[in-house]
């Protein structure tokens, strides 16, 4: 785009991974060749949401292989976690770190190269993805830093971060941006013109509703592609993976464009 005004694109959760990782060496370039004209923006919320399943992932993979005699014996005890998200963030994490360390039979050092992968995609987001839109949802949690002081001190700061990081906030602005006491809001009128097959997590806000809930970070981490949807103003175009997204769009009259998945790039020729 020479001479021309750089299209913003604001990326979402799911289709951050093609820039900051994990991903494939063909996802990354399919968006790097995309998208090279663009101006890339992130979100507060958006950082929340990568922080939450990648970063703190795999700090908690860290903690559970550094209290175990080895890396077989922590991945069992991980596998208790039914969460189908989460099994799949593990998978990927450990896929990530063992092509890299091969510290199978020492847990230590396995527990320091993974808490040193979850520090290094920490500090990637921030480095390719420093531009952010307004924090219009004032998430409170998507700013918090993972600062490591000494790496001699790398598993009790990780810690010390997920503590600080998963401990929810109970007055957070979110239920003042979502209105959902108002029916004139935004989210009442995707209540009415959208069904929840075709966006499953207007279920939840529908129970949300009609409770009367207030909403905390345990309760907003249900409800995210809506947040992020009602975030977006039409001076970005939303780039995403995640098909919901396209009904939230289209039923807001907002730009968007879908970014195949990992799998699904392999399929293309």
């Amino acid at each position: 785009m020479m001479g021309g005004k750089k299209r913003k694109i604001l990326v979402e959760t799911s289709a951050v991974r093609s820039l900051v990782g994990p991903t494939t060496s063909k996802h990354r370039s399919l968006f790097q060749d995309r998208y090279r004209d663009s101006r890339v923006y992130s979100s507060v919320y958006i950082r929340m949401e990568y922080v939450r399943r990648w970063v703190c992932s795999m700090i908690t993979i860290a903690l559970a292989v550094s209290r175990h005699r080895s890396v077989p014996e922590a991945l069992v005890y991980l596998e208790q976690d039914f969460s189908i998200r989460e099994v799949k963030s593990y998978l990927a994490c450990v896929a990530e770190v063992l092509g890299q360390c091969g510290a199978m039979n020492d847990t230590r050092a396995a527990a320091e190269e993974i808490g040193r992968c979850a520090f290094h995609w920490a500090e990637r987001f921030d480095r390719l993805l420093g531009s952010q839109i307004q924090n219009r949802s004032r998430c409170m949690r998507g700013n918090n830093q993972l600062q490591i002081t000494s790496f001699e001190t790398l598993m009790d700061e990780l810690a010390q971060f997920h503590i600080r990081f998963s401990t929810p906030v109970f007055d957070c602005d979110v239920n003042d941006f979502l209105k959902m006491d108002d029916p004139r809001s935004q989210c009442h009128r995707l209540l009415d013109s959208l069904t929840e097959k075709e966006v499953s997590c207007l279920k939840t806000l529908r129970e949300y509703v009609e409770k009367k809930t207030c909403v905390t970070c345990t309760q907003c981490e249900r409800i995210g592609d809506l947040v992020i949807s009602l975030e977006q103003t039409k001076s970005y175009t939303l780039v995403h993976t995640d098909n919901s997204f396209s009904h939230l769009c289209d039923a807001r009259g907002m730009p968007h464009e879908v970014l195949p998945s990992v799998r699904g790039t392999e399929k293309l020729n």
